[in-house]
Parts: C-alpha cells; sequence; structure tokens
C-alpha cells in the first residue's frame, strides 16, 4: 500500500514537472495563426457576428408575413350583473278580416257611424295583455374559437419589408467583414512591428557587439602606448550609446509583443515567437485598373441606398388599398334569458376586408417624397465615398510603390555601408583612418541596417494598407 502510494506522488510530480515545462516553452505563432485568434477573440468582430445572426433571423420573422395566421380566441364571463324589465299589460283593440282578405278594425257601429267616446273609437271586442316580466343573467358565459387570418394585398408593404430585411442581412453581412478587415489590419501592424523591434534588436546587438570589441582593442592600444586615454573615451560614449540603444530596442519588443498579445487576445505576458521574417520579397503589386465596389464600405452604401429604396415602397403602401381574409370558428355558451339559455351552438364565419384611404391632405404624398430625398441623399453619399475610394487607393498605390523603392535603395545603402565599414576598419588598422571616421563609419553602418528594417517593414503595412483599400485583405 505505500509502495503504491509512493508510486503516485512520483507520478504526480512527473506530471507536474512536464506540464511546467510545456507551459514554459514559447508560443510559435504565423501571421496567418495571428489573423485567425485576433478574429476569435475580438469583441468587435462577435458583436458584428452576433447582428448578423439577427439579419438572418429578421428575414425568417419577415416571411412568415406572407403566411396565414392562426390564433386561438376566447373569454369566460364571471358577473353578478342581471338585468330585469317589465312590460305593462292591458286592452288591445280586435280586428276582423275584410272581403278583400285585409284586416280592418272590429269597431262598434250605430247607423252605420263608429261609436266614439272622448274622442276614441269603441272597439266590439277586446284582447287582454297582461304584464310580462324579462330578466337576462350574463353570468357563467364562455366562447373558445379558432381564427385565421390571410393577408391578399397590402399595398406592397409585406414584399417590399421582405427585401428590406434582405437587404439588412447583407448589409449585415458586409459590416462583419469590414470588422474582420479591420481587425487583420490591426493584427498585420501589430505583427510586423512587433518583428521589426526584433530585427531592429539584432542590429542594435550587432552593432553593440561590433563597438564592444573595438573598445576591447582599444584598451589594449592603450596599454601598450599606440593610443591615448582620449581616443578610449571617444570609444567609450559610443558603446554607452550602443548600450542605450540596445535597452530601448529590447523595451520596444517587449511592449509590440504585449501589443500584439492583446490583439491576439492572449494574456499580456505571454512569450511568444513569431515565425515569419521581413524579406525584400516583394508579394503585392499595385494596378490601375481597380474596382471600388469590391471594397466593403462601398457595398454596405450600395445595401443602404437599396433599402432606402424598399423603404419608400412601404411608405407608399400606408396609402395604397389593402385586403385581407379571415375565418374563424368558435363555440359559444352562456347568456340566460328568463332563466332559459340562449346560447349553446357553435359558430362559422367569413370575413373579407377592404380598406381604401381616400384623402389625407397630402400627408402620403409629402411622406412618399421625403422618403425619395433621403435615397437620394443616401445615392450623393455613395458616389462620394466612392471617389473618395480611388483616391485613398491612388494614395495607397504610391505608398507600395514608394516602400519598395526606399527597401531598393536602403538595401544598396546598406551593402555600401557594409562594405565601407570594412575598408575603414582595413585603413584604420594601418593608420590610415581617423578614430573619428571610423566611429562615423560604425554609425553610418548601424543606421543603415536600421534603415533597411525599417523600409522592410513598412514595405510590409504598405502592401496589407492597398489590399484593404482595393477590398482584397
Amino acid at each position: 500500500m505505500k509502495n503504491n502510494t509512493l508510486r503516485t506522488i512520483i507520478f504526480a510530480i512527473i506530471e507536474i514537472i512536464t506540464v511546467s515545462n510545456i507551459a514554459a516553452q514559447p508560443q510559435q505563432l504565423s501571421l496567418e495563426e495571428c489573423r485567425n485568434m485576433a478574429i476569435e477573440s475580438n469583441t468587435i468582430a462577435r458583436r458584428a457576428e452576433l447582428n448578423s445572426l439577427k439579419a438572418k433571423y429578421t428575414v425568417k420573422a419577415v416571411t412568415a408575413n406572407f403566411l396565414p395566421r392562426f390564433k386561438i380566441t376566447g373569454y369566460y364571463v364571471m358577473s353578478n350583473l342581471k338585468l330585469e324589465e317589465t312590460i305593462s299589460g292591458g286592452y288591445l283593440p280586435t280586428y276582423v278580416p275584410a272581403a278583400d282578405g285585409s284586416l280592418q278594425p272590429n269597431l262598434m257601429t250605430i247607423g252605420g257611424q263608429p261609436v266614439m267616446i272622448n274622442g276614441e273609437p269603441v272597439f266590439n271586442q277586446y284582447a287582454y295583455f297582461p304584464d310580462i316580466t324579462l330578466s337576462a343573467k350574463f353570468d357563467n358565459a364562455y366562447n373558445a374559437g379558432l381564427c385565421v387570418e390571410q393577408p391578399i394585398f397590402m399595398g406592397g408593404k409585406i414584399v417590399a419589408g421582405y427585401r428590406m430585411s434582405k437587404h439588412g442581412a447583407k448589409l449585415a453581412a458586409i459590416n462583419e467583414e469590414y470588422s474582420q478587415d479591420d481587425i487583420l489590419v490591426r493584427t498585420e501592424d501589430a505583427y510586423w512591428k512587433c518583428i521589426e523591434a526584433r530585427e531592429m534588436t539584432e542590429v542594435a546587438k550587432s552593432y553593440h557587439d561590433v563597438v564592444a570589441e573595438f573598445y576591447r582593442n582599444m584598451q589594449n592600444a592603450v596599454e601598450v602606448g599606440m593610443r591615448t586615454p582620449k581616443d578610449l573615451v571617444a570609444v567609450q560614449s559610443k558603446l554607452n550609446e550602443a548600450e542605450l540603444n540596445l535597452a530601448r530596442a529590447n523595451n520596444a519588443v517587449r511592449l509590440s509583443s504585449m501589443n500584439l498579445c492583446f490583439v491576439i487576445g492572449l494574456p499580456l505576458t505571454s512569450d511568444i515567437v513569431l515565425t515569419d521574417t521581413l524579406d525584400d520579397n516583394r508579394t503585392v503589386t499595385s494596378t490601375n485598373d481597380v474596382d471600388v465596389t469590391n471594397r466593403s464600405e462601398y457595398r454596405m452604401l450600395t445595401e443602404q441606398v437599396a433599402m432606402k429604396g424598399e423603404e419608400v415602397k412601404i411608405v407608399r403602401a400606408d396609402y395604397l388599398p389593402q385586403l385581407a381574409v379571415a375565418g374563424y370558428y368558435g363555440y359559444t355558451n352562456g347568456f340566460q334569458f328568463n332563466d332559459t339559455k340562449m346560447l349553446d351552438r357553435s359558430t362559422l364565419a367569413g370575413v373579407v376586408t377592404l380598406s381604401i384611404p381616400l384623402f389625407h391632405w397630402g400627408e402620403g404624398h409629402n411622406k412618399i417624397k421625403v422618403a425619395k430625398v433621403e435615397k437620394e441623399l443616401l445615392q450623393l453619399q455613395l458616389d462620394e465615398a466612392a471617389q473618395q475610394m480611388m483616391l485613398e487607393v491612388t494614395q495607397d498605390a504610391n505608398l507600395l510603390d514608394e516602400s519598395w523603392l526606399e527597401v531598393q535603395l536602403t538595401s544598396t545603402s546598406l551593402k555600401q555601408a557594409e562594405q565601407n565599414l570594412i575598408d575603414s576598419r582595413n585603413r584604420f588598422e594601418v593608420g590610415n583612418e581617423t578614430l573619428a571616421d571610423h566611429l562615423e563609419a560604425q554609425s553610418l553602418w548601424r543606421n543603415a541596417s536600421a534603415d533597411y528594417v525599417k523600409a522592410l517593414a513598412a514595405l510590409r503595412l504598405a502592401e496589407t494598407g492597398y489590399l484593404r483599400s482595393i477590398g482584397k485583405l
């Protein structure tokens, strides 16, 4: 039993150590992986996705307006209300049939003349009508039924509403793409800047190593009397500058790494290694034949114009004839009259409704004009946005070409600076180069290296911006 317990503890310790070693390993990330992680973790993308899902459900809800609507109706009445009314009785005159079949008053006559008392005729016979008491009760009455309603023509409102919901769904989907494009731009910007910072660190390390080695050589030269302490101080100043630049470069790496982790949804202190590198391969080429209709912003405005067109139809529908049919089947029980139940039967009914607006003092006409003006305003906004997009494409294309030219120029400058540093070192070693000139050659090489790295990073960002401008990100 003790051996089993000891074995379990050992296995647990081994597992903890293994997991710790795995967790301690840096996470390797490519640009594509960072793009996917940013989209999955970003709340803006999630909101856009939910809005797109909401728009799809809206389309399904609007589609139901084409179909009949069924509903169950019913009521139950429990009331102590009781109505009673007495109809007074009395004597009623009588009538007798005449030769032509009509009824004639049964009047008392003398000598062929009707007998009158107080100006009123006297009848031979009277019928006695007794008092009648009427009572009605509404207690325990109920009804239940099934009703179906079907619109036939609503002035085109249902069709326009359905088309408007379809445009709304497209708009939400395009907005989701637009949000993702924004996230991808931020991700690529953070990714390449992080790589740029790490490359700049390598430049700072290389420069620091060169200056440090030169400082050690200068120390040896001072010790043997070949150089003065003043020369050593000048080199020390450059070494201090190199150490400061290296510290700044390391800080830039840490900050850029934290920024990338924030964008892709990782803890800020995560240890990550980026697998992509900066190179001088141009992957995107600008062209003059560009169609801005591929951009999500343009397509969003197009859908908004289409939605406004359907809104005009919906406004017009309120002032057109509307036709609908309905059917009802139900059962009613209750309502007593003189203690006799009056209702105990089922009912089947059909209803056709027709509404024709006649005159509204120009309200409908003016509302339709308002909707049309709003549509025209959106169309103008779309046309203006298209021009601005073309301008952005031209600007980003120019920036892309300029960035590529800068890469070529800085590459040439770097090669020249490297050769100049080699030649300067050789001349300095044989005494044909001053200390100041050699230190200047080292600085020129460092600056050329940094400029080349910055140009490569700028090229990657320019490619991203250009792809975003033409709607192909």
